[in-house]
């Protein structure tokens, strides 16, 4: 994209390197300061202990790596917030699910956002996101009008990944399609939503009543928050709309992602420019209304408009 290149502000050299994409040079640094578990004993373990304690985004991208830790003939136990359970149950590689506060008995213990240093992943054999037991995602459409998922505000830790749910008013007026709001609690406002949006949310459903709303819409589009990071692992093609200063995981100058094939990377072109983000979604969005056919569903493909 066009626009100055985004400064780096790092607290570890690690994340420059993830940043740019060079995972050997990452892990390298990662050693150079001391991994924050026992290397070895990971290596032997018959027992692990997954914590997640970063959040929902980061238990969904790295519990991935749940069937690796299990095909050395051990069991893995995930410790993770109580409503992030009823997902975690469904991937088969993992035998038991405890809270934060929960304790177990595990021979090896790391952070879930630790396992891709743990097994050295380059950009080339990330491991699919989990499978969480469900059949092919397919949506509800009615006829010729698509329904699209629609997410504007990330947690309050990060305001600069939110954006103004007014903005989004635009894309609502591209025929065939209805827009449908997946916002969940508690960065949902209090009052009621623009009438643009229909309500998918209302009050604070648990996990899985958020992933069959997503099961039933043919795009999803999303800040940088959890509900992207669990659409794209149930095979729902995601527009994932980025601040300038973006997230490590979603590196520099990509607009695609190794950790799901499905996303496609929105970025603004200067930082706090939601405008310009939103209208290149806006050409994206009219551009597969006209060209997507029952096979082919919705492009991906924003080369040709994202400048």
């Amino acid at each position: 994209m066009r626009g100055e290149r985004p400064e780096v502000h790092v607290n570890e050299r690690w994340t420059c390197w993830m940043l740019l994409g060079d995972f050997a040079r990452a892990w390298r640094e990662s050693d150079a300061v001391g991994a924050s578990f026992d290397r070895e004993i990971m290596r032997n373990a018959k027992s692990v202990s997954v914590r997640c304690l970063r959040g929902f985004g980061d238990a969904i991208q790295f519990v991935r790596y749940a069937p690796a830790l299990a095909s050395n003939g051990g069991s893995v136990t995930v410790h993770a917030p109580r409503a992030f359970h009823p997902l975690l149950r469904r991937v088969k590689s993992i035998e038991s699910v405890l809270t934060l506060e929960e304790k177990s008995i595990c021979d090896g213990d790391i952070e879930c956002s630790d396992l891709p240093y743990f097994f050295r992943s380059t950009l080339d054999d990330i491991p699919p996101a989990a499978d969480f037991a469900w059949s092919r995602a397919e949506s509800s459409s009615d006829g010729d009008c698509r329904k699209l998922g629609i997410i504007w505000a990330a947690g309050e830790w990060n305001q600069a990944r939110s954006l103004p749910v007014e903005y989004l008013r635009s894309l609502a007026e591209i025929p065939g399609i209805t827009l449908h709001s997946l916002q969940r609690w508690p960065q949902r406002p209090p009052e009621r939503l623009p009438d643009f949006l229909q309500d998918l949310e209302a009050g604070e459903p648990d996990i899985l009543a958020t992933a069959e709303s997503i099961r039933r819409m043919d795009l999803v589009i999303s800040v940088d928050t959890m509900v992207a990071h669990l659409a794209a692992s149930l095979g729902k093609p995601v527009w994932l709309l980025l601040p300038r200063r973006a997230d490590w995981r979603w590196m520099l100058d990509r607009d695609d992602s190794p950790w799901y094939p499905g996303i496609r990377l929105v970025r603004q072109p200067h930082e706090g420019d939601w405008r310009s983000v939103v209208q290149i979604t806006r050409e994206m969005l009219s551009r597969s209304v006209m060209t997507r056919t029952s096979q082919s569903g919705w492009s991906n493909d924003c080369s040709s408009v994202i400048p």
